[in-house]
């Protein structure tokens, strides 16, 4: 089941869960200053995506405030199965912002959510991740390179958000 948490605190979490397979979720809290509870996972700005840990962020990682992540667009991504997800984030930091959110590549899931200065915004939506393998065997053709190279993103075997526009900040 999902996990409450209070819209402004920066303990706050990224929940994902698959449906309706099985009852599976990652919590991920941003800022210098964060103090994630046992289930939470702190990120910090030199976590990079890597298999060893699953998570972080993919090119240049943000610049960390107290309470959040962002000041530049960037993309983060986590290790999950093939499936459908209901994601929540809080955006939102210590200056105003305007955040737009992308997954999986391209996928516009937020428009230009604006913050103000000190607020939070939660927002929910949901996420399909794939891979080229097949259930009964084999692989999806892609096309290359447009399939398999500039839209790689899209067929891997992570989740991926985009946070872009004026200013990003997200919580959690």
């Amino acid at each position: 089941m999902l996990r409450a948490f209070l819209l402004l605190s920066a303990a706050s979490a990224l929940i994902a869960t698959p449906a309706p397979a099985q009852d599976w979720h990652r919590h991920f809290v941003f800022g210098s200053q964060a103090k994630p509870s046992q289930d939470d996972t702190a990120v910090n700005s030199t976590d990079l995506y890597g298999f060893g840990t699953g998570f972080g962020f993919e090119g240049d990682a943000p610049a960390l405030s107290a309470d959040s992540a962002g000041g530049k667009p960037f993309f983060f991504s986590f290790a999950a199965p093939e499936g459908n997800y209901k994601v929540t984030v809080t955006l939102g930091g210590e200056q105003a912002s305007t955040t737009t959110v992308k997954a999986e590549l391209r996928r516009l899931m937020l428009e230009t959510v604006a913050t103000p200065a000190g607020g939070a915004v939660t927002k929910t939506f949901i996420v399909n991740v794939r891979t080229p393998n097949l259930a009964t065997g084999g692989q999806v053709r892609l096309k290359a390179p447009r399939e398999s190279v500039d839209e790689a993103r899209d067929w891997d075997n992570r989740l991926t958000l985009e946070f872009d526009g004026d200013n990003p900040e997200v919580r959690s």
